[in-house]
């Protein structure tokens, strides 16, 4: 996306392209809705009137594609790093409570997909 500057930033949105794109090819109707809830919080944290600090947009990218990838190939101990990602997401969510146009805008939003993302993995 426009707002991830740096190549760091690029690789890790086309990263993130390429793994939901595996995920959206099963059949599973599992893995389609988790591809729509990550796409959610990406175009939210993309969106150009999200006035989170660019660290943490890019962070957020990086822990939405670690969560596409535990999703994809389910790896040992899988449930444990989505569960540290989806908490560091909320602390990012948190931050971002304070700033007025994410708040309101982004905000409900980051919650609910980060609540529909811990009932998908079950944790």
């Amino acid at each position: 996306g426009k707002d991830m500057t740096g190549v760091a930033g690029r690789d890790i949105s086309g990263t993130l392209n390429l793994n939901l794109n595996a995920l959206r090819e099963t059949e599973d109707p599992k893995d389609k809705e988790l591809v729509a809830l990550i796409e959610q919080l990406r175009k939210a944290i993309e969106s150009p009137d999200c006035d989170l600090d660019d660290r943490f947009k890019k962070r957020s990218i990086e822990y939405l594609n670690t969560l596409t990838e535990l999703a994809k190939d389910k790896p040992e101990g899988f449930l444990k790093s989505a569960k540290e990602n989806l908490d560091d997401l909320t602390d990012i969510a948190d931050k971002g409570s304070k700033l007025v146009t994410f708040a309101e805008k982004h905000l409900p939003t980051f919650m609910m997909a980060i609540g529909a993302l811990r009932l998908w993995f079950g944790i």
